[in-house]
């Protein structure tokens, strides 16, 4: 048996699998798709789309006589906002706070701003963390087991007697 050929489209970095959306449509459902053809279509696993769903960033649209999920396109734009948001650092909460914001407000520029203001800041202490735990290391490294620091060997070999 042939299998149908398969179209995918680019669209920002992401493939969209036009043969799913245009099924729904032949299906008269105005291009409802199923969980696993909208997690397919936004590259994520269908695990993926259900943490989204239980954390409140996605909903399912509808569901199917046979009790499927089903979404929309809509839903295929909000799940690759979300995985764009994400990849650029926000976190779960971060990307909740944004949709809550954008989808109650004409012009929510402030609050984002805010939002990416206060994560920029979070980064950059992150930052200065590590950089200071990197010195930390490199010290260690260097002076480690030998005549300047016997102290770190000492308290490992002893620690590793008990």
């Amino acid at each position: 048996m042939r299998s149908p050929m398969r179209r995918n489209l680019s669209c920002g970095g992401v493939c969209v699998n036009t043969d799913a959306l245009r099924r729904g449509r032949r299906r008269g459902y105005n291009s409802r798709v199923t969980i696993g053809e909208l997690a397919r279509s936004a590259g994520v696993p269908t695990t993926t789309v259900r943490y989204y769903e239980r954390a409140g960033l996605l909903r399912e649209d509808w569901r199917s006589r046979a009790n499927y999920r089903e979404y929309c396109n809509e839903s295929l734009q909000r799940l690759r906002f979300i995985r764009s948001a994400q990849s650029i650092g926000l976190s779960v909460r971060d990307v909740l706070e944004l949709l809550h914001v954008t989808d109650d407000k004409d012009s929510p520029c402030d609050e984002v701003q805010a939002l990416l203001q206060r994560r920029l800041a979070e980064v950059r202490q992150k930052m200065k963390d590590l950089k200071r735990l990197e010195k930390t290391l490199a010290r260690a490294v260097k002076t480690c087991c030998t005549p300047a620091d016997q102290v770190l060997c000492a308290g490992v070999k002893k620690r590793g007697r008990k």
